[in-house]
Formats: structure tokens, C-alpha cells, sequence
């Protein structure tokens, strides 16, 4: 379908040459159409279409878009009442629109007109659907039709219709009434003069209405256009009724025309003749000369080697042909002079345009005159830019896999700006190499499809500007991979957090394979207590779930559902342990404790006090210094472990602690009891004793060793040891058949300790001489008050004890120099006689030879032990 400008430029409005069906919603000029016998200009700018062999209307947008708006593309007869664009319509050759919005369809294998409403609706307005000739004055509906080609409305809100095949013009009157108005059925030509009723037409194929109440009909096989006025007088309007070509410029009844197939009206009441078989369009009237009404245009960037457009204005007249003139004029617009011969619509600016203005002077002309009109002058024309030039290829962004998109970035480029650009994507193989362009793809985008897989992908960008163009390629993509596969788990979701009342539990998605990117969607659920018999939880679809009490008693899961580009699949967790009801919060039912001696240096020892509350419950310290009455108590910096050790600062204060018992349901605060006023520390003296006699030091020994096969522990009577240079602990064996566990013991007279005084520390210092230890064995020490002495057989055990001493690696001494052992529970020291030691070399059976040898008070060269004791008085 296409369109005469006023200037005489035709351009298409729909279809794309090829016979067929498509477009609906894209572009009109993109559309296949079948057929078209009529277009029909709407109020609206836009157009109908009788798509007649695709048995359809269509209607193009005043936006160039098309739609059907009528018709199945099935012929056929169906749907009256009904929406239009669901009824069957049967090879429709004409259509016109109505004032109100609605349109007119000669129906014509079927028979009938019908009008499809401004809403939409379809229904018969004329003919039964029975081929042939009745039914003048009376309903149109009750009348039959043959072929109908044309209809036309009537000023006065009736409508003519074509009914070619009955040779007749009907008219259906405004009530509906259906009268012949032209033709007596009979295929012929006669009746110019006289009434249009008694005239033969032979197949008048269009028929449009004239404002004073006539109209007029192109009679086709008569190759006449013939008028009836509005006293219903026929007579020939143009053609001689020989088929040719000729008469332009004369009478129109002197012309020849071929098979005129459709008239129209121009909006000064003027003839259009569709004169078919000369393939012209022809004007019958009275030509006016041309008027320009607005001035001509230019449109084009006004740069050298830019080209410059012509744009007619607004013209008056009939029919005008135009000629073109560009000038060239000074900077100021002025002192034009025509560019020899540049009389085109178009002009290419050069560099002698450079500097300079241009505008254009456009000629209307017609048999009745012509007129020139000029446009306004462009701007100065600037001399030609720089060239475009890559400075930073494109990139390529996006991830390399079927389905994805990949998108182009331009790079960087130097030039006269504006700088446009285009695209062309490019198939390469897997090193970049040996690329193909890719049909079709010149967007700044690419969708990777599976033809692509195993390949790379590069862009190649041109930039151009008003001085020329030039291209540059990105770098290859990595190559595509195929399409991505769905999701499948491959290791179930999990949950952690507290299976507890008012506690989050957190879901871990669990692992996958498939495509990237993965989402994910959890749907919590609650089961029984063995994790069965689960049931959704609505509204329960975060990666998260906050613990109610309906939860209390069930167990929990989490279903995880994985999608990608490909699909879906869910897997679930494992259930919770028992959701338990919420933790109570810790309350205090006795309050802490404190236990020590009030006095510097001395530690003092908080005991916690009793509560109640959820387990676990865990426990914090605050150790408070107070005035002598417990009041007015002050937090002390950094105390807050359960023991506290009184320095100078704590002396004529009282102390207290405050314990914070916590669990997951919140915290509680007591505080004990203040101590006593705490007193300065008593003075301190140190003494050193060393045994005073052989019979002080030495050892006593059970060995079972010479003969075969004896047990452990020996049990051969005890050999004591004394007044010798060295003596000795030992647990060795086996060796020689048997086993010996060795004691020493030392006694030192402690009663130079004045009465009264309190032990604050002891050290035993000892001088080795030998170690021995294969089963890395500890020395040890305990208090031992001697069943007599000098040393005899009651005093040897078997069994290592140690109240004074934990014990010391035996292969940490130092041989020949006086090592310290520091001794523990120095309560057991006597103020008044002898304190005693027995030494052991730890542990059970032995497994080879485990001894240390200790310099006596006999030594020549080594000093004899000696037992430091410091204490205070008070």
C-alpha cells in the first residue's frame, strides 16, 4: 500500500512486496499482505486495509504499526455479535471508515455488509448471505446481495454499496432500508441523461459519495466514470468507453481510460480516477495553481561531506511537480548564488561550502502555474572532522556459555565528534582464529546460542563521524561452553543453631552441581519427633527460622530448592534434634561466697552460691572494694576472675564479689557478704636447717633381685642405709631377676621456729650426684613424722607419696651442684621438734633403671640438704 505527498513522493505504508500473511504488532511496511483491494484513510491518521485473500481488515497506526482488526484469515461466515477480530469474513474486496469510529465491510463472497462497531463487535448490515437480487424497500437485512465490491457512507447517515454482480448501486438508508439507486440489472452500457435506475452499468467495481447528495461510480468493464447527481440523473464524468491512454490536459470525457477499478474525492471535491490497466492514478477537476503555505526545511549536519536534505513545506494546488535549487551564501546568510547543478532533493556539502550558509529554493508547478519559495539559510558549514581512530580495542563482557548475553563496549576512540557506532559479531574457533561474521548480529548485544559452543566470539566495532570511518575487534572470549545442566544436590542442606524455643536455626544450602548463577528457595517444615510427618510452614521461606512454642516437642527440616536458565530440584535436611521448650533465666537462692584470710597478700576465693535456671548455666566474677561497714563499694579494676589477692590498696577495707549467672534465656547479679576489714601483711623470717647427723639422712631398700622370675613389688624385708657419703631413690627393674624400690628420708630440727609464727613457704635444696631415669620419671616428697630414728626398716614404702613435693623430672637436675624443690602444704612443718621428708621416685612397675643420689651430710665436697622455712609472727 502506498502514499502520494502533496509533492508528488510516493512512499510505502504497508506490506513488503511478498504475497502472504504476517507483522501484526511490528511494523506495517514489515507485514505480508494478500491482495489489497482498498485502503481506507481513518479519523485518527491511520489507514484500513481490505486484506482480501487473507480474509482479513487490518488497520495500520498513525505510528506505522499494524494490527488486524477483522477477520480470522479464514474465509468463512461466522461471529455476528461477537468481537470482529474472532469472526470469519470471506475475501472482502472493500472497506471504509465511519465518523463514529466503526468501519463498513462489503462482505463479499459472503454476500452481505457488515459493520464492525467502534468497540469492536460485528454484525450484518445488508444481505442475507443467499446470493442474488431482492428486497428493495424493505429491511436490508432481509435483501440479497451478489458480490458486493464497494460501500460508501452518505452524508445523510445511509450507505451505497457495489452489488457487482446484480450490475445496481444500492443504498441503505440510515433506518436501514435497502432501494436501488443506479443500474437495471443489466450488464451493458446505456441511460446517460436519464434516471440511474433504468442506466446499464457493467461491473461497477467502487462507488464514493458527493456532499450534495450524488455520487459518483467507476464503472470498470465501461471503462467510463459516471456520476449520478442528486436527482438521480446518470451521466459519464470521464473515459469514451475505449480502453487506452490519453486525454491529460482535456476533457475528461474525451480521455481514455482502462478499467477504471476505484474513485475517489480530493478535500477540494475533485476526482481521483484508480485507472488500473494504464497503472496511473488521474485527477478529473479544475487545477489551482501552486501556493507555498510553509517554507521549505533543510535537515543534515552542516559539515563537509555531510549531506544536506530538502523538505518541501506546506503547498496549496493540485497535483504540483517540484524542482529543486541549492544556493550557496555567506556566513550572514546573504548573497546567495545557485551551486551549478545541484537541483536534486539532496546535496553533498564540499569544501568550497566550507565557511559558508546554504538553503534551498523549491519550484511547485502545475498546468495552472507555478510559484518558488526558499527555505531559511543553515548554519556556517564546518570544514571536514578528523577520522575516527582506535586508541583501545572493545571488550567483550558477559559469561562465555549458550544462553548467555554477551555485551560490547566501544573502547576508546579519537576523532571529530559525534562519533556513532556499529556492530558486527564474529565466530572464531577456539584460538581466536579463522572468524566468521555472524549473520544478522549487529546489536551492541549477543545471545550465545548452542551453534556457538566450542567456539570464540570477538566484536568488531566501526566508528564513524562526518570525516569516514574505521573499525577495530576485541579479543576473543573464553570458549563457549555448552548450555548449563539443571541443578542436582550433591550433598544435602544442613542446619545449625540451638533446636530450643525462641532460637534461629540457619540453613545451609547444601551442595550442587549445574550451571551458574544458582538460586536458591527454603521452605521449612515441622515433623514429628522422629522427623516424620513433616508439613510446610507458610510464610516460612528465608534461609533462616525463629523457634515458637507450636515448634516444641517436633523436630525441624529445611527444603532447599536450587533453578537455574535450566530447572529445578529440591532436596531436604536432615531433622533437628526435639525442639525443647525456652530456657528459664538464672535466679540466685543463696548468695555467693567468699573464703580466705582478710589480710594483704593473702588470696581471697569466691564460692558462686546456689541457682536455679536452664543449664548451662555460666558464671562471672566482679570483685568489689568497700569502706569498713561493706558499703560504699567501688568495682576493682580487672578483678573479675573467682579468686582475688589482697594488695596494700584493699588494707582498712572490707571486700565483696558480685556473680553474674548467664544462659541463653538472660543474666542475674548477687553479691556476697563483705569480709572482714582486711589487715596489713605480718612480717616475715627466714631460717635455713641442715640435718645435724648421720642418722639425719640416708635410705632404706627392698630387693628382690638375684634370682629368677621374682614379681613386683619386692617384698624381701627392708635394708636400711645411714651415716654413708651419698644415699638414694630408686624404682629400677628387672634386672638380675627381680626389682628394688628405694626411700630417702631426712630429718631436720625445726623447733628453732619461735611459737606462734605461721609457715608462709619452704624449699628443700639437695646436692645431686647421679640420675638415672628410663622411664622418665618424677622425684616426689611427703610429709613424714619417722616411726623412729636413726632411719630403720619401719620407715621403707613402697608406694610414692607426695603432700610436700609433686614432683620434679629426675632427668631435670643437675648433677653435682644443690638443686630446690619447693614443698607444698608447709602446715605440716614443726615449731616445736623435728620435721621429716620422705623421698620417692614415682610411679609403679618399672621398666629399666629409674634412680637419683642425693650428697649426705658425709659428703667430702658437696653441701648436705637443708630445708628453708619462711614465716611470719603476728
Amino acid at each position: 500500500v502506498r502514499k502520494v505527498a502533496p509533492d508528488g513522493v510516493v512512499t510505502k505504508i504497508a506490506g513488503t512486496g511478498a504475497a502472504g500473511y504476517s507483522g501484526d504488532g511490528g511494523p506495517a511496511i514489515q507485514a505480508d499482505l494478500n491482495f489489497v483491494h482498498t485502503a481506507a484513510p481513518t479519523s485518527d491518521g491511520g489507514y484500513l486495509l481490505a486484506d482480501t485473500l487473507n480474509a482479513t481488515i487490518r488497520k495500520v497506526s498513525a505510528s506505522g504499526s499494524i494490527t488486524t482488526v477483522a477477520g480470522t484469515g479464514a474465509p468463512g461466515y461466522s461471529g455476528d455479535g461477537e468481537a470482529a477480530t474472532a469472526a470469519e469474513i470471506n475475501n472482502p474486496r472493500g472497506v471504509v471508515a465511519l465518523s463514529d469510529g466503526g468501519f463498513l465491510i462489503p462482505d463479499s463472497n459472503n454476500h452481505r455488509v457488515r459493520r464492525v462497531s467502534p468497540t469492536g463487535i460485528i454484525t450484518t448490515v445488508a444481505g442475507t448471505g443467499v446470493q442474488g437480487f431482492s428486497g428493495d424497500g424493505g429491511p436490508a437485512t432481509a435483501a440479497r446481495l451478489s458480490i458486493p465490491f464497494g460501500v460508501a457512507p452518505t452524508p445523510d447517515g445511509g450507505f451505497l454499496i457495489v452489488d457487482v454482480g446484480n450490475q445496481r448501486i444500492r443504498k441503505v438508508s440510515a433506518s436501514g432500508t435497502i432501494t436501488t439507486v443506479a443500474g437495471n440489472g443489466n450488464a451493458g452500457y446505456s441511460g446517460d441523461g436519464g434516471p440511474a435506475t433504468s442506466a446499464s452499468l457493467f461491473n461497477p467495481h467502487n462507488v464514493v459519495a458527493l456532499s450534495g447528495g450524488g455520487f459518483v461510480i467507476a464503472d470498470a468493464s465501461n471503462l467510463r466514470v459516471r456520476k449520478v447527481d442528486a436527482g438521480g440523473t446518470i451521466t459519464t464524468l470521464a473515459g469514451t468507453g475505449v480502453a487506452g491512454f490519453s486525454g491529460d490536459g482535456g476533457p475528461a470525457t474525451a480521455a481514455e481510460v482502462a478499467y477504471p477499478k476505484a474513485v475517489g474525492l480530493t478535500a477540494s471535491g475533485d476526482i481521483l480516477i484508480a485507472d488500473e490497466q494504464n497503472d496511473r492514478i488521474r485527477f478529473v477537476g479544475t487545477p489551482v495553481a501552486p501556493a507555498n503555505i510553509t517554507l521549505p526545511g533543510i535537515s543534515g549536519q552542516t559539515t563537509e561531506g555531510r549531506t544536506l536534505t530538502a523538505t518541501l513545506g506546506g503547498w496549496s494546488g493540485t497535483g504540483p511537480t517540484f524542482a529543486y535549487q541549492w544556493q550557496r551564501c555567506n556566513a550572514a546568510g546573504s548573497s546567495c548564488v545557485n551551486v551549478s547543478g545541484s537541483v536534486g532533493k539532496t546535496y553533498a556539502l564540499t569544501g568550497a561550502d566550507a565557511g559558508a550558509t546554504i538553503r534551498v529554493l523549491v519550484t511547485g508547478s502545475n498546468v495552472a502555474g507555478s510559484e518558488t519559495a526558499s527555505s531559511a539559510t543553515t548554519a556556517v558549514v564546518a570544514a571536514a572532522g578528523t577520522p575516527p581512530a582506535n586508541t583501545s580495542p572493545p571488550t567483550i563482557s558477559g559469561l562465555a556459555q549458550d544462553g548467555q548475553v554477551l555485551t560490547a563496549q566501544d573502547g576508546t576512540w579519537t576523532g571529530t565528534q559525534p562519533l556513532s557506532y556499529a556492530y558486527q559479531w564474529r565466530a572464531c574457533n577456539s584460538s581466536g582464529s579463522g572468524c566468521a561474521d555472524v549473520v544478522g548480529a549487529t546489536a551492541s548485544t549477543y545471545t550465545l546460542a548452542a551453534a556457538d559452543a566450542g567456539s570464540t566470539m570477538r566484536v568488531q566495532v566501526t566508528a564513524t563521524n562526518s570525516a569516514g570511518s574505521a573499525s577495530a575487534s576485541s579479543a576473543p572470549t573464553q570458549v563457549v561452553a555448552a548450555a548449563p545442566t539443571a541443578p542436582a544436590n550433591t550433598s544435602p542442606p544442613t542446619i545449625t543453631g540451638t533446636a530450643t524455643e525462641g532460637q534461629t536455626l540457619v540453613a545451609s544450602p547444601g551442595s550442587w552441581t549445574g550451571g551458574q548463577p544458582i538460586s536458591y528457595a527454603y521452605q521449612w517444615s515441622r515433623c514429628d519427633a522422629a522427623g516424620g510427618a513433616c508439613v510446610d510452614r507458610s510464610g516460612a521461606t528465608a534461609s533462616s527460622y525463629t523457634l515458637t512454642s507450636f515448634d516444641v516437642g517436633s523436630t525441624v527440616r529445611v527444603r532447599v530448592t536450587a533453578s537455574n536458565s535450566q530447572g529445578s530440584s529440591s532436596a531436604q535436611s536432615a531433622a533437628t534434634g526435639v525442639v525443647q521448650s525456652a530456657p528459664t533465666p538464672p535466679a540466685n537462692s543463696s548468695p555467693p561466697t567468699i573464703t580466705g584470710q582478710a589480710q594483704q597478700g593473702q588470696t581471697l576465693t569466691a564460692g558462686q552460691g546456689s541457682w536455679s535456671g536452664s543449664q548451662p548455666l555460666s558464671y562471672t566474677y566482679q570483685w568489689r572494694r568497700c569502706n569498713a561497714s561493706g558499703a560504699a563499694c567501688v568495682d576493682v579494676a580487672g578483678a573479675t576472675s573467682s579468686s582475688f589477692t589482697l594488695t596494700s590498696s584493699d588494707v582498712g577495707s572490707t571486700l565483696r564479689v558480685a556473680v553474674t549467672a548467664s544462659n541463653a534465656a538472660g543474666s542475674a547479679s548477687a553479691v556476697s557478704a563483705a569480709t572482714a576489714v582486711v589487715s596489713a601483711a605480718p612480717s616475715s623470717s627466714t631460717l635455713t636447717f641442715s640435718v645435724l647427723a648421720g642418722g639425719d639422712d640416708g635410705d632404706v631398700k627392698s630387693n628382690n633381685m638375684g634370682g629368677a622370675g621374682n614379681s613386683y613389688p619386692p617384698t624381701t624385708s627392708p635394708v636400711v642405709t645411714a651415716n654413708s657419703t651419698t644415699f638414694g631413690m630408686r624404682r629400677s627393674g628387672p634386672a638380675f631377676g627381680g626389682y628394688e624400690i628405694r626411700n630417702g628420708l631426712l630429718r631436720f630440727d625445726t623447733s628453732a621456729i619461735p611459737d606462734g609464727a605461721t609457715i608462709l613457704s619452704a624449699k628443700l635444696r639437695v646436692a645431686v650426684t647421679s640420675i638415672t631415669s628410663a622411664d622418665a620419671r618424677n622425684l616426689v616428697a611427703e610429709w613424714y613424722p619417722g616411726a623412729s630414728w636413726p632411719i630403720d626398716a619401719a620407715d621403707y614404702s613402697g608406694t610414692a607419696a607426695s603432700t610436700a613435693h609433686a614432683g620434679t623430672p629426675i632427668l631435670s637436675f643437675i648433677l653435682n651442684a644443690q638443686n630446690e624443690l619447693a614443698l607444698q602444704n608447709v602446715g605440716s612443718i614443726s615449731t616445736t621438734g623435728y620435721s621429716g621428708l620422705r623421698l620417692h621416685v614415682s610411679g609403679g612397675q618399672p621398666s629399666g633403671e629409674n634412680g637419683l643420689w642425693i650428697a649426705a651430710l658425709e659428703h667430702a665436697t658437696l653441701p648436705e640438704p637443708q630445708l628453708e622455712v619462711t614465716y611470719s609472727l603476728p
